[in-house]
């Protein structure tokens, strides 16, 4: 039996992204081995992995990446809601910005309720490898 597909990535600016200097180039990069504090799995259906490849490519198009409107954490939320799956967008200030983060994003992520093809992950570990045909 073939091995389900996982996509494990996220975006990364490639320059620029600090508060002094918000805007730059985007990249995506994949998470396979990086470490993390809380982690959710969603289950889809293959027609719903075509979506999210095509949510990818397409924010992808858009290299600009931008700390406080365009960072890695609208890159989750926006791929998610591409198959309708609503992630928390919380907000939090930092020096000279602000935007959604990462770090919120978590603890959005322990709190929110889940369905029945999402499981959560709250102990930290290591990301597995993406497995896409």
């Amino acid at each position: 039996m073939a091995k389900p597909n996982r996509l494990v990535m996220g975006r990364y600016p490639e320059t620029g992204g600090k508060p002094w200097n918000p805007d730059g180039k985007g990249e995506l990069h994949y998470n396979g081995g990086f470490d993390y504090d809380v982690s959710i799995t969603v289950s889809i259906e293959p027609w719903e992995f075509d979506l999210v490849r095509i949510a990818i490519l397409e924010f992808d198009q858009n290299d600009n990446y931008n700390l406080n409107s365009n960072n890695c954490t609208h890159f989750v939320t926006t791929v998610f809601a591409s198959i309708g799956i609503q992630l928390p967008n919380t907000s939090q200030a930092w020096p000279m910005g602000g935007g959604q983060n990462p770090g919120d994003l978590g603890e959005d992520l322990r709190a929110m309720p889940f369905s029945t093809n999402m499981t959560r992950n709250e102990n930290a570990g290591f990301a597995p490898s993406s497995t896409c045909n």
